[in-house]
Order: structure tokens, then C-alpha cells, then sequence
């Protein structure tokens, strides 16, 4: 009688092993399920490294993708036009990947409390490249175009404050387009400007 209980709680203990084991495998299961689910929900989310960020590239647009967009901020010190209207302007780059269509690329700065300031710069583009252009807002040639905003901070002092504020955010670029064979402007996404090193 004693061996055929303690054959039984032996088989008992069996099962239980062979049920946690069951039951660990389908918790850890489940949580990487939730896990994936959770990050897949995130992969659309701008990327960010301290106060810069940017939408995730290559921008998808209609019959185009950008490559890259960066903009940082520039000193006007040696450009006689920049230097009566800032100290410090926004510039941004933009490089495109090969594609095809034609149609307008619509660039607009905001500051960190999201106003815009300036003018809507309107780059046209043809069959993935940038019609050539040497305009005082922008030059663009090939797949590759920068942008500059003739106004900025007027002077050192305010620009050093927005560099080394770590509350604020930073200021922004903002990337539409509007293909030429349609009325519908589509936002594209954005890159913040990152302060230089002075």
C-alpha cells in the first residue's frame, strides 16, 4: 500500500512538472506575443536622440521617397544679405531617391512652440530630381536641395539660451508634396534642426 501511494505522488510530482513546464512555455509565449504587438504598434513613431527627432526614413511620398533630411542651424557671419536680417538661420537638406512623377516639395520652419515663421518654400521636382535652381531661399540640383530661412535669432545671445535650454524643444522642418498631376497636398514628415557646436 505504501509503494503504490508513493507511486502515485511520484506520477502526481510528474504531471505537475510536466504542467508548469506547459504552463511557463504558454506564459512566455503569450508575453512575446504582447511584446511583438506592442513594438509593432511603435515602428511608425519618430525616432529621437535627446531633444532631436525625425520622421523615420525613407519618407514615402507619391512616386518619390526622401532619403534624408537634416537641417541644422548656420551662422550668417560672412553673407552680407543673411547678416542685415539674422545672426543665426535655419538650413535644411534634402536628398531624394530616384523616382518618378513631377510636382512641388513644399518646406516650411516652425519654432518649438510650432509657429510657423517665414515663407512656404516650394522646390519643384521632375522624374525623382529637383529642377536646378539657385534662388536666394534655396539651391537644388540633381536629387539633393538646401534650404535656408532668412530669419532665425537676431542675436548670439538668444540663439545660445535655445541651444542649452534642455526644456525646450527644438525648432522643426516640415516637408509637404503636391504631385502636379493632383490637387491633394500630403504631408510628408519632419526633421528637428540641430543646434551647432559654436
Amino acid at each position: 500500500m505504501q509503494e503504490q501511494k508513493a507511486g502515485k505522488i511520484r506520477n502526481f510530482l510528474k504531471k505537475i512538472k510536466w504542467m508548469n513546464l506547459i504552463f511557463l512555455t504558454g506564459c512566455a509565449g503569450v508575453i512575446l506575443i504582447a511584446a511583438g504587438a506592442v513594438l509593432y504598434g511603435y515602428r511608425n513613431l519618430p525616432t529621437a536622440s535627446w531633444r532631436e527627432s525625425h520622421t523615420d526614413f525613407p519618407i514615402p511620398g507619391v512616386g518619390l521617397a526622401i532619403d534624408e533630411l537634416k537641417a541644422e542651424w548656420k551662422s550668417s557671419e560672412g553673407n552680407k544679405r543673411l547678416e542685415l536680417r539674422t545672426a543665426y538661420y535655419p538650413e535644411a537638406t534634402l536628398i531624394l531617391r530616384q523616382g518618378k512623377g513631377s510636382g512641388r516639395l513644399f518646406i516650411r520652419f516652425c519654432t518649438p512652440s510650432g509657429v510657423h515663421v517665414g515663407d512656404i518654400i516650394s522646390i519643384p521636382y521632375r522624374d525623382g530630381q529637383f529642377v536646378k535652381n539657385n534662388d536666394v531661399m534655396f539651391n537644388a540640383e540633381g536629387t539633393t536641395a538646401q534650404v535656408r530661412l532668412e530669419s532665425g535669432y537676431s542675436n548670439k545671445s538668444d540663439y545660445m539660451l535655445h541651444k542649452l535650454n534642455e526644456e525646450e524643444s527644438l525648432w522643426r522642418v516640415q516637408v509637404w508634396q503636391q504631385p502636379s498631376e493632383q490637387r491633394t497636398t500630403y504631408y510628408l514628415g519632419y526633421a528637428t534642426v540641430t543646434p551647432i557646436a559654436d
